[in-house]
C-alpha cells in the first residue's frame, strides 16, 4: 500500500472476503524457488511475490492484487485486479 487510505481499503476488503491465512509449506517454498529461478532476472520477480504466487498455485486460488504486473508473467496463475 502506498498510503493510509489504501491500507484502510485493503483492510475492509479482507474483512469482507474473510481471508484465510495459509501456512508456508515445503511445497510452496520449492515452487517459489522455481519461480524465482525462472523469473527473477528476466522479469524482476521478487521473493515475496514468488511466495504469494506459489501459495496461490499450490492451493488453486486466484491472486487479488492492485498491481497485476507482478504476477501476469506467471503461467497458470489466476489474477484478479483490485481497484481501491
Amino acid at each position: 500500500m502506498r498510503n493510509r487510505t489504501e491500507l484502510v481499503v485493503v483492510q475492509r476488503m479482507l474483512a469482507l472476503r474473510k481471508a484465510n491465512v495459509l501456512p508456508l509449506t515445503p511445497g510452496i517454498t520449492q515452487r517459489a524457488t522455481i519461480l524465482m529461478e525462472a523469473l527473477a532476472l528476466s522479469h524482476g520477480l521478487q521473493a515475496a511475490d514468488a511466495l504469494i504466487a506459489a501459495t496461490a498455485l499450490e492451493h488453486g486460488l486466484a491472486i487479488l492484487t492492485g498491481n497485476s504486473k507482478h504476477f501476469e508473467v506467471i503461467a497458470a496463475l489466476a489474477v484478479e485486479r483490485f481497484e481501491p
